[in-house]
């Protein structure tokens, strides 16, 4: 891992991120070296579970595409821990979210080897690759594939969903992009979640201040 600042919980942004976004979240703070400084998995404000939409972080209430797919994976749970891969259906999710929708087959003891079933149009548009049918290793490195690890062990580990929100840039050149993912937990047949439906969501924010943290909530 890369350089960890200990102190980043006491600083005003955490204050100022707990504010805007409410609920349990971690952030990390970029390395002194560039790129970002991820560490130890640290918990820097927790929200009272509050019933209701308005209980959910403003970084998911604004997004309107992982909103209405984070509804729709609760509807299909139906009071269960989590919905079965069998629950959700393309006609489900309907054509609006598919773009930005995607399915993977997780491998716990290796989230790396974690395999791709499909992916939307709309990523594999902002990617410039088709992962499908590929490991998240095959194509995904470094503190990118690190954070991607890190949100799908945090998901396994509380048994919820979670949201990230980071920014990455594929190319030297190219200007960073602000990403929202959700993670929601699929069972296959069994009680244990083995699967993963995510959506993702880019954006280019104007204000640079929004790209400097990577930021982990759970839902």
């Amino acid at each position: 891992y890369g350089d960890w600042s200990s102190d980043v919980c006491s600083s005003d942004l955490s204050d100022r991120l707990a504010s805007t976004f409410g609920g349990q979240f971690v952030f990390f703070q970029p390395s002194a070296t560039g790129g970002w400084g991820f560490g130890t998995t640290m918990p820097c404000y927790d929200a009272l579970a509050m019933p209701g939409r308005d209980s959910l972080p403003s970084a998911l209430r604004e997004d309107a595409i992982l909103l209405a797919l984070y509804d729709y994976w609760q509807t299909q749970r139906a009071g269960r821990p989590f919905p079965d891969r069998a629950d959700i259906s393309p006609h489900g999710i309907g054509p609006k979210l598919l773009p930005h929708v995607g399915l993977a087959d997780l491998d716990p003891g290796n989230l790396a080897a974690s395999r791709i079933r499909l992916v939307g149009t709309a990523i594999v548009d902002e990617l410039g690759l088709d992962p499908t049918g590929k490991r998240v290793g095959d194509y995904a490195s470094g503190v990118y594939l690190e954070f991607k690890i890190a949100l799908a062990a945090d998901m396994l580990r509380h048994r919820r969903p979670m949201l990230g929100v980071s920014a990455f840039r594929l190319h030297e050149d190219d200007r960073f992009l602000m990403v929202r993912r959700i993670y929601l937990p699929l069972t296959h047949g069994g009680s244990e979640p083995v699967m993963l439906l995510f959506g993702k969501t880019f954006h280019r924010p104007s204000d640079p201040a929004v790209l400097s943290q990577a930021i982990r909530l759970v839902l």
